[in-house]
């Protein structure tokens, strides 16, 4: 048999739809029904929830589903598992304390989009915030154990990509001069194989990045033009800056999830990193127990 457990994952997102299908017990039950068929059709192992922008209001009904969805699964497929994935925030809290009370299995904690292209720049999981802003990984997982979130249920979700802003100064967290972009490694795999290619790797926030300057005062030396003299030092006057998380930016976030006593970690999104080395051994000695402590 396969060495993985596969769930298939129900997503809901948006406040108007989780309104109107919260609100609809018969629409619920007809769901619940139509994807347990689904899970035997294909012989799977579990349903993941993953719904996002729930009003408030609803916590108790999304709970109230999870715990019917979980007792009518099980009657069908009597080891199958229910999951739910949930916001590193205030309302991703509360329904993980919902889905956990309703009889949950597994709870992964997004822990992730902390910033993002809209964001000023920074690490998308933070251990420890530098920017004076409160939400990072270490205020999450206090805040998921302040409401009973029990620990050996809960995965901490962590990031294999970053995101890549233009900025107004090469230094860290230098404010950035408009949207960011997603920054997936597996598609930069050309900076990675440059051999001058260094990043910086900041321990607080747990982050590697780097700068790039992407415009200059005068026209950057050129050799392809002969007889036309070069400008000796041309001053960089804008930089796109990356943030992305590495094995040696993960390991200690990793160590966080030992640390908490949780059920173990998870990745959005797996084939991010592929191509590149250490990903694969990091998680082996994780899974192993024997990640080295700092």
């Amino acid at each position: 048999g396969r060495q993985a457990r596969v769930e298939i994952v129900y997503t809901s997102f948006g406040s108007a739809k989780n309104r109107a299908f919260y609100g609809n017990a018969k629409a619920q039950d007809r769901w619940i029904g139509e994807i347990i068929g689904l899970v035997e059709e294909l012989d799977l192992d579990g349903i993941n929830v993953d719904v996002e922008a729930l009003p408030i209001d609803l916590v108790p009904d999304y709970g109230a589903f999870v715990g019917r969805l979980r007792t009518a699964l099980r009657e069908r497929v009597a080891d199958a598992q229910v999951s739910v994935a949930t916001q590193a925030n205030e309302t991703g809290a509360a329904m993980a304390t919902a889905a956990a009370a309703a009889g949950a299995d597994r709870i992964f904690l997004m822990g992730y989009d902390y910033r993002w292209s809209g964001s000023q720049p920074g690490a998308s999981a933070p251990i420890d915030r530098m920017d004076g802003e409160v939400k990072d990984l270490t205020w999450s997982l206090d805040l998921y154990g302040a409401l009973g979130v029990p620990s050996d249920r809960l995965i901490l979700g962590l990031p294999l990509y970053g995101v890549t802003w233009p900025v107004i100064g090469p230094g860290f967290l230098a404010p950035s001069s408009g949207r960011g972009d997603p920054w997936v490694p597996r598609r930069n795999l050309g900076v990675f194989a440059d051999p001058a290619f260094e990043p910086a790797y900041e321990p607080t926030e747990s982050v590697e990045w780097y700068t790039v300057p992407s415009a200059y005062a005068t026209n950057p030396p050129s050799a392809a033009v002969p007889g036309i003299a070069a400008s000796a030092s041309p001053e960089p006057i804008a930089w796109n800056a990356v943030y992305y998380d590495s094995p040696r930016s993960l390991a200690p976030k990793l160590r966080l999830a030992n640390e908490r006593g949780l059920a173990g970690a998870g990745f959005w999104a797996i084939g991010y990193e592929r191509g590149l080395p250490g990903y694969t051994e990091l998680i082996a000695t994780f899974r192993a127990g024997d990640l080295p402590r700092e």
